[in-house]
């Protein structure tokens, strides 16, 4: 029911509703009207920018308020969107550039996964040949080719198999297919120490052990009446294990000897052969200039590829009781050999040219008279002396001996380099050997190595019961005698580290 009362002029106008429908009530946030139970307040009220341009609506005031918001569509994302209307847009004008090579890898754009990175740096030779990828956004093929290594072979022996020592050379820049090295004739399994394995094959050599547990027993052995060749195999004992009386050394070596063949092995006697464990009776003397350059162990690897078998003394196959290996150094020009006992690493030098007295070949001097300990005096310079004013050192080089025993300056003879292998004081440091390192090298096989062991040789070691005299090796047969230290018919070799 509607009531309407209209006042006089001047009066207020006022509208009753009553009975209303409560969905005539008007919405929270506008103005209030009197008299209805459903009077509410509209909030927040909007403005003529919040609607559409060209649509009206009424304000909390009951005005009429035309809309200023702009409609707008959206057509490059790369421009600034603007405030305004917006209908539905399908986004397939979008910016060329919208692509996963764009955006950073790990990133999503408008459903877009980047896969741009800046970290990569490989290059078309780094991937095989018919492999791609992206490096930094770009796509790179790949140029490297496989690659078959050539080889070349040095006839070798390890273990009863015979098999190639090997040199591999690529033929250029190139990702290796699958093949196979043939190891040196270095690569024994007594060449690798006991507990290590290296490419398979476990190693039985006693590295930094006892005496006894790195070098061969000295026994006869029992199969010395047959001359070893350069395919032998023999079976030896460690001196350990002559101890224990293990079963390689009771199958192996004789309580008793066979005199025949149990000699010095220098001489034959009609029925063993001369110089039957001698290096040049089996494999020959190396003849081929090698070594005259690089360290110690390249000069080694040089001269195994100059001379192959020639360059290597194996004590366990040649050897006539225990010696071991010897390796060579240097050969030069001259023929002068320059060799390293493997057991003791120390490096002999060949026999050299010119004849010394003890003094000179021991580099021994001083600026006072020595004859009260070397029965001759030694003193640089004074009448009679072993030694000139600049005393000789044939050895010990003199760049080391300066200001030694109060002598200032001392002089090697140059004459002597090449018998050293030319080896300076930088590379090997050289000394008279004592009668001590002659005997050991002789077990080691020396006089079966070396080349003009046919001769007495000093020895650093003086005589304990009268100061005039030193020891002497002889290199023909192993024996060791004295000699007056003023005796100028003796040879020089020298030892060095």
């Amino acid at each position: 029911m509607k009531l309407f009362i209209q006042m006089g002029v001047g009066l207020s106008v006022a509208t009753f509703l009553t009975g209303c429908d409560t969905r005539l009530a008007m919405p929270s946030g506008g103005a209030t009207i009197s008299g209805s139970s459903n009077s509410s307040t509209v909030s927040p009220a909007a403005s003529a920018s919040h609607i559409l341009s060209g649509r009206k609506a009424y304000d909390s005031n009951g005005n009429v308020i035309t809309g200023t918001m702009a409609e707008e569509s959206l057509s490059d994302l790369s421009t600034e969107v603007p405030a305004g209307y917006y209908s539905a847009t399908n986004l397939t004008t979008v910016d060329t550039d919208l692509n996963a090579s764009n955006i950073k890898s790990g990133t999503n754009l408008f459903g877009v996964n980047g896969t741009f990175t800046s970290d990569a740096n490989a290059v078309a030779t780094d991937m095989l040949s018919g492999k791609t990828a992206y490096v930094n956004g770009v796509k790179v093929e790949g140029a490297l080719t496989t690659s078959t290594p050539t080889q070349t072979s040095i006839t070798g022996e390890a273990d009863n198999n015979s098999f190639t020592q090997d040199t591999v050379t690529p033929a250029a820049n190139g990702l290796f297919s699958s093949f196979t090295i043939n190891l040196g004739a270095d690569f024994l399994k007594e060449n690798i120490c006991s507990g290590k394995t290296i490419f398979g094959r476990v190693g039985t050599a006693v590295c930094n052990a006892l005496f006894g547990d790195a070098i061969y027993s000295m026994a006869p052995r029992s199969d010395l009446a047959t001359p070893p060749t350069s395919s032998s195999n023999r079976q030896v004992a460690k001196m350990s294990e002559e101890v224990s009386s293990a079963s390689q050394f009771t199958n192996n070596y004789d309580l008793v000897p066979k005199p025949e063949y149990v000699t010095d092995g220098r001489y034959g006697n009609g029925i063993a052969a001369e110089k039957k464990h001698y290096l040049e009776t089996i494999v020959g003397r190396p003849n081929t200039v090698c070594g005259t350059s690089g360290t110690i162990e390249e000069r080694i690897s040089n001269c195994s590829s100059a001379n192959g078998n020639k360059a290597f003394y194996s004590g366990k196959n040649y050897g006539q009781s225990g010696e071991g290996d010897w390796k060579l150094v240097t050969r030069t020009s001259g023929g002068y050999e320059v060799w390293r006992d493997e057991r003791t690493k120390l490096i002999w030098s060949d026999t050299l040219s010119g004849s010394y007295n003890w003094c000179q070949a021991a580099g021994y001097s001083s600026n006072s008279d020595t004859t009260s300990v070397t029965g001759y005096n030694c003193q640089a310079g004074a009448e009679g002396s072993l030694q000139p004013a600049t005393p000789i050192s044939v050895c010990a080089d003199a760049s080391l001996l300066e200001e030694l025993n109060g002598v200032s300056t001392y002089e090697t003879p140059s004459g002597e380099d090449e018998p050293k292998g030319n080896l300076s004081v930088s590379s090997v440091k050289w000394r008279l050997p004592t009668i001590e390192d002659w005997k050991l090298a002789d077990v080691n096989g020396i006089r079966k190595v070396l080349p003009n062991m046919d001769a007495g040789f000093w020895s650093a070691s003086s005589v304990s019961g009268s100061v005039h005299y030193a020891w002497i090796f002889y290199g023909d047969d192993g024996g060791i005698l004295d000699s007056d230290r003023s005796d100028v018919g003796l040879s020089v070799r020298c030892v060095g580290r």
